[in-house]
Protein backbone atom coordinates (compact mmCIF):
# COMPACT_ATOMS: atom_id res chain seq x y z
CA UNK A 1 0.00 0.00 0.00
CA UNK A 2 2.79 2.75 1.18
CA UNK A 3 4.90 1.42 -2.07
CA UNK A 4 1.44 2.41 -4.42
CA UNK A 5 0.88 5.59 -2.43
CA UNK A 6 4.20 6.91 -2.80
CA UNK A 7 3.36 7.40 -6.76
CA UNK A 8 1.19 9.80 -5.81
CA UNK A 9 3.31 11.33 -3.14
CA UNK A 10 6.05 11.72 -5.72
CA UNK A 11 3.98 13.16 -7.96
CA UNK A 12 3.43 16.72 -5.47
CA UNK A 13 7.61 17.25 -4.85
CA UNK A 14 8.08 20.21 -5.77
CA UNK A 15 11.12 20.08 -8.02
CA UNK A 16 12.48 24.00 -7.91
CA UNK A 17 11.69 24.05 -3.88
CA UNK A 18 13.44 20.70 -3.84
CA UNK A 19 10.60 19.42 -1.32
CA UNK A 20 6.76 17.99 -0.68
CA UNK A 21 4.93 21.19 -0.44
CA UNK A 22 3.57 22.64 2.60
CA UNK A 23 0.27 22.71 0.46
CA UNK A 24 -2.59 21.01 3.08
CA UNK A 25 0.13 19.79 4.92
CA UNK A 26 1.36 17.60 2.10
CA UNK A 27 4.92 17.11 3.46
CA UNK A 28 3.25 14.54 6.08
CA UNK A 29 4.26 11.96 3.21
CA UNK A 30 8.00 11.83 4.70
CA UNK A 31 6.52 9.22 7.84
CA UNK A 32 5.31 6.47 4.67
CA UNK A 33 9.08 7.77 3.30
CA UNK A 34 10.60 6.95 6.01
CA UNK A 35 8.80 3.42 6.86
CA UNK A 36 9.84 2.39 3.59
CA UNK A 37 13.24 3.45 3.83
CA UNK A 38 13.90 1.95 7.12
CA UNK A 39 12.47 -1.61 6.21
CA UNK A 40 13.43 -4.18 3.71
CA UNK A 41 11.42 -4.98 0.31
CA UNK A 42 11.66 -1.57 -1.33
CA UNK A 43 10.22 -2.13 -4.73
CA UNK A 44 11.64 0.96 -7.34
CA UNK A 45 9.01 -0.46 -9.39
CA UNK A 46 5.94 -0.46 -7.56
CA UNK A 47 6.84 3.16 -5.66
CA UNK A 48 7.72 4.48 -9.82
CA UNK A 49 11.06 6.16 -8.10
CA UNK A 50 14.36 4.59 -7.10
CA UNK A 51 15.17 4.45 -3.14
CA UNK A 52 17.90 6.66 -3.52
CA UNK A 53 15.82 9.37 -4.72
CA UNK A 54 12.78 8.96 -2.42
CA UNK A 55 15.42 9.24 0.47
CA UNK A 56 17.06 12.82 -1.04
CA UNK A 57 13.56 13.93 -1.15
CA UNK A 58 12.45 12.55 2.49
CA UNK A 59 15.64 14.37 3.86
CA UNK A 60 15.29 17.92 1.96
CA UNK A 61 11.95 17.90 3.33
CA UNK A 62 12.47 17.12 7.07
CA UNK A 63 15.28 19.78 6.70
CA UNK A 64 13.20 22.46 5.40
CA UNK A 65 10.05 21.63 7.39
CA UNK A 66 12.08 21.24 11.01
CA UNK A 67 13.73 24.86 10.51
CA UNK A 68 10.37 26.57 9.48
CA UNK A 69 8.28 24.86 12.54
CA UNK A 70 7.51 27.99 14.74
CA UNK A 71 8.53 26.27 17.79
CA UNK A 72 12.28 25.63 16.06
CA UNK A 73 11.73 29.66 15.41
CA UNK A 74 10.74 30.04 11.78
CA UNK A 75 6.72 31.19 10.77
CA UNK A 76 5.43 28.57 8.72
CA UNK A 77 3.81 26.18 10.48
CA UNK A 78 3.14 24.32 13.67
CA UNK A 79 2.27 24.78 17.54
CA UNK A 80 -1.10 25.43 16.51
CA UNK A 81 -3.48 22.25 18.32
CA UNK A 82 -5.80 21.95 15.25
CA UNK A 83 -4.53 20.68 13.57
CA UNK A 84 -1.21 21.67 12.89
CA UNK A 85 0.26 19.11 15.74
CA UNK A 86 -1.78 15.99 14.21
CA UNK A 87 0.21 16.40 10.79
CA UNK A 88 3.68 17.12 13.75
CA UNK A 89 3.35 14.17 15.00
CA UNK A 90 3.51 12.00 11.58
CA UNK A 91 6.76 14.49 10.84
CA UNK A 92 8.20 13.93 13.88
CA UNK A 93 8.16 9.81 13.82
CA UNK A 94 9.49 10.44 10.41
CA UNK A 95 12.31 12.15 11.92
CA UNK A 96 13.20 9.83 14.57
CA UNK A 97 12.87 6.83 12.09
CA UNK A 98 15.64 8.42 10.11
CA UNK A 99 17.53 10.24 12.83
CA UNK A 100 20.88 9.06 11.72
CA UNK A 101 20.36 10.62 8.37
CA UNK A 102 19.94 14.21 9.85
CA UNK A 103 21.67 16.54 10.07
CA UNK A 104 22.98 18.32 13.50
CA UNK A 105 20.87 21.26 12.88
CA UNK A 106 18.18 19.61 11.75
CA UNK A 107 18.15 17.25 15.15
CA UNK A 108 18.44 20.17 17.27
CA UNK A 109 15.52 22.32 15.60
CA UNK A 110 13.14 18.33 15.53
CA UNK A 111 14.22 18.82 19.66
CA UNK A 112 12.89 22.19 19.93
CA UNK A 113 9.75 20.53 18.50
CA UNK A 114 9.11 17.83 20.29
CA UNK A 115 9.53 19.82 23.90
CA UNK A 116 8.64 22.88 22.99
CA UNK A 117 5.00 21.96 21.86
CA UNK A 118 4.84 19.77 25.25
CA UNK A 119 5.54 22.92 26.65
CA UNK A 120 3.03 24.85 25.07
CA UNK A 121 -0.01 22.29 25.53
CA UNK A 122 0.69 21.92 29.23
CA UNK A 123 0.75 25.83 29.70
CA UNK A 124 -2.55 25.68 28.62
CA UNK A 125 -4.08 23.66 31.21
CA UNK A 126 -7.81 22.85 30.60
CA UNK A 127 -7.71 26.05 28.39
CA UNK A 128 -8.53 26.27 24.95
CA UNK A 129 -5.27 27.01 22.14
CA UNK A 130 -5.43 30.82 21.14
CA UNK A 131 -4.24 30.12 17.47
CA UNK A 132 -6.84 27.88 16.85
CA UNK A 133 -10.02 29.51 16.52
CA UNK A 134 -13.52 28.12 17.91
CA UNK A 135 -12.29 24.63 18.49
CA UNK A 136 -11.73 23.59 21.78
CA UNK A 137 -12.08 20.34 24.31
CA UNK A 138 -14.43 22.46 26.70
CA UNK A 139 -11.99 21.83 29.42
CA UNK A 140 -12.29 18.72 31.10
CA UNK A 141 -16.24 18.46 30.56
CA UNK A 142 -16.46 17.81 26.82
CA UNK A 143 -19.56 18.79 24.99
CA UNK A 144 -22.77 18.68 26.58
CA UNK A 145 -25.40 18.16 24.03
CA UNK A 146 -24.47 15.29 21.35
CA UNK A 147 -20.77 16.43 21.04
CA UNK A 148 -18.77 14.34 23.54
CA UNK A 149 -15.28 16.35 22.37
CA UNK A 150 -13.73 13.34 23.16
CA UNK A 151 -11.52 13.92 19.33
CA UNK A 152 -10.56 17.09 20.71
CA UNK A 153 -9.34 16.01 24.15
CA UNK A 154 -7.23 13.49 21.99
CA UNK A 155 -6.11 16.62 20.17
CA UNK A 156 -4.40 17.61 23.68
CA UNK A 157 -3.38 14.17 24.28
CA UNK A 158 -1.56 13.91 21.34
CA UNK A 159 0.65 16.44 21.07
CA UNK A 160 2.18 15.69 24.19
CA UNK A 161 3.37 11.90 23.49
CA UNK A 162 6.04 12.89 21.59
CA UNK A 163 8.29 14.43 24.24
CA UNK A 164 6.79 11.52 26.62
CA UNK A 165 8.54 9.48 23.97
CA UNK A 166 11.44 11.15 22.66
CA UNK A 167 12.27 13.54 25.85
CA UNK A 168 11.37 11.78 28.96
CA UNK A 169 14.37 12.96 31.18
CA UNK A 170 13.12 16.58 30.66
CA UNK A 171 13.26 18.26 33.52
CA UNK A 172 9.11 19.17 33.15
CA UNK A 173 8.25 15.66 32.00
CA UNK A 174 6.39 14.62 34.92
CA UNK A 175 4.06 17.75 34.23
CA UNK A 176 3.74 16.68 30.88
CA UNK A 177 2.92 12.94 31.46
CA UNK A 178 -0.01 14.04 34.52
CA UNK A 179 -1.05 16.30 31.57
CA UNK A 180 -1.00 13.16 29.00
CA UNK A 181 -2.46 11.06 31.80
CA UNK A 182 -5.68 13.50 32.83
CA UNK A 183 -7.08 14.27 29.22
CA UNK A 184 -6.10 10.75 27.72
CA UNK A 185 -7.88 9.10 30.71
CA UNK A 186 -10.92 11.60 31.12
CA UNK A 187 -11.47 11.63 27.36
CA UNK A 188 -12.24 7.59 27.81
CA UNK A 189 -14.85 8.18 30.36
CA UNK A 190 -17.50 11.14 29.28
CA UNK A 191 -20.90 10.03 28.73
CA UNK A 192 -22.43 11.43 25.42
CA UNK A 193 -24.32 13.82 26.94
CA UNK A 194 -23.38 15.92 30.60
CA UNK A 195 -26.23 18.16 31.87
CA UNK A 196 -29.19 20.25 30.21
CA UNK A 197 -28.21 23.07 31.79
CA UNK A 198 -24.34 22.94 31.81
CA UNK A 199 -23.54 25.44 29.37
CA UNK A 200 -19.83 26.62 30.63
CA UNK A 201 -16.81 26.56 28.55
CA UNK A 202 -12.96 27.11 29.42
CA UNK A 203 -12.65 29.20 26.57
CA UNK A 204 -10.50 31.99 26.44
CA UNK A 205 -8.83 30.65 29.84
CA UNK A 206 -4.96 29.64 30.50
CA UNK A 207 -4.92 28.13 33.63
CA UNK A 208 -1.49 26.45 34.60
CA UNK A 209 -1.94 22.65 34.54
CA UNK A 210 -3.45 20.72 36.70
CA UNK A 211 -6.27 22.61 37.04
CA UNK A 212 -9.96 22.01 38.05
CA UNK A 213 -12.73 23.10 35.31
CA UNK A 214 -14.84 25.85 35.34
CA UNK A 215 -18.49 25.07 37.02
CA UNK A 216 -22.19 26.41 36.42
CA UNK A 217 -24.18 27.26 39.29
CA UNK A 218 -26.45 25.20 38.06
CA UNK A 219 -24.50 22.19 37.00
CA UNK A 220 -24.11 18.96 38.99
CA UNK A 221 -20.76 19.02 41.00
CA UNK A 222 -18.29 16.87 39.08
CA UNK A 223 -17.20 13.22 40.20
CA UNK A 224 -13.69 12.23 39.56
CA UNK A 225 -12.66 8.64 38.01
CA UNK A 226 -10.44 6.36 39.99
CA UNK A 227 -6.62 6.61 39.36
CA UNK A 228 -6.54 10.99 38.94
CA UNK A 229 -2.94 12.62 39.88
CA UNK A 230 -1.98 12.04 43.66
CA UNK A 231 -3.56 15.35 45.55
CA UNK A 232 -6.75 15.11 44.10
CA UNK A 233 -10.10 15.81 45.96
CA UNK A 234 -13.15 13.80 45.10
CA UNK A 235 -16.43 14.61 45.62
CA UNK A 236 -18.30 11.48 47.88
CA UNK A 237 -20.64 10.26 45.46
CA UNK A 238 -23.89 10.85 45.87
CA UNK A 239 -27.03 8.38 46.07
CA UNK A 240 -29.20 8.07 43.76
CA UNK A 241 -33.25 9.17 44.94
CA UNK A 242 -35.03 5.86 45.72
CA UNK A 243 -37.58 4.78 42.90
CA UNK A 244 -35.33 6.52 40.07
CA UNK A 245 -34.24 4.00 37.30
CA UNK A 246 -30.68 3.74 38.31
CA UNK A 247 -31.45 2.53 42.06
CA UNK A 248 -31.33 -1.06 42.61
CA UNK A 249 -34.93 -1.70 43.03
CA UNK A 250 -35.33 -0.44 39.61
CA UNK A 251 -32.17 -2.29 37.44
CA UNK A 252 -34.12 -5.32 36.72
CA UNK A 253 -35.86 -2.96 34.64
CA UNK A 254 -33.01 -3.23 32.22
CA UNK A 255 -33.83 0.15 30.82
CA UNK A 256 -31.38 2.75 30.35
CA UNK A 257 -32.31 6.65 31.60
CA UNK A 258 -32.72 9.18 29.00
CA UNK A 259 -28.70 11.19 28.97
CA UNK A 260 -30.08 14.41 29.97
CA UNK A 261 -32.22 12.78 32.67
CA UNK A 262 -31.93 13.43 36.76
CA UNK A 263 -31.51 9.65 36.86
CA UNK A 264 -28.46 9.87 34.54
CA UNK A 265 -26.03 8.63 37.09
CA UNK A 266 -22.40 6.29 36.83
CA UNK A 267 -23.47 2.47 36.35
CA UNK A 268 -20.68 1.80 38.65
CA UNK A 269 -20.90 4.11 41.58
CA UNK A 270 -24.23 5.68 41.20
CA UNK A 271 -22.87 9.45 40.74
CA UNK A 272 -24.19 12.16 38.27
CA UNK A 273 -22.10 10.80 35.05
CA UNK A 274 -19.62 13.99 34.82
CA UNK A 275 -15.96 15.33 33.77
CA UNK A 276 -13.61 14.12 36.62
CA UNK A 277 -11.53 17.22 38.48
CA UNK A 278 -8.76 17.19 40.65
CA UNK A 279 -7.45 19.96 42.91
CA UNK A 280 -4.81 21.46 41.63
Amino acid sequence: MLLRHTRWAEQQFDPVAGTYPARDFTFAVVLGNAVLLTRDGYDATIAGVERPTLGAHTLATIRRFAASNRLAGGTEWGRKLFFDTTFQSYFLLAARLLWTELDDATRRNVERITTGQAACTTALGTGDDPDSGGWTPHGLRGGYLGDTKLEEMGVYAQSLAPALAWAPADAQAQDWRAAFGAWSRNEAGLPARWSPTASTSTAGTSSRWPSAPRSSATATPPTPKRGWPPGSSPTRPTRPPTGSRSSPANRSTNRRPAPNSPSATCCTSGAPRTAARWSP
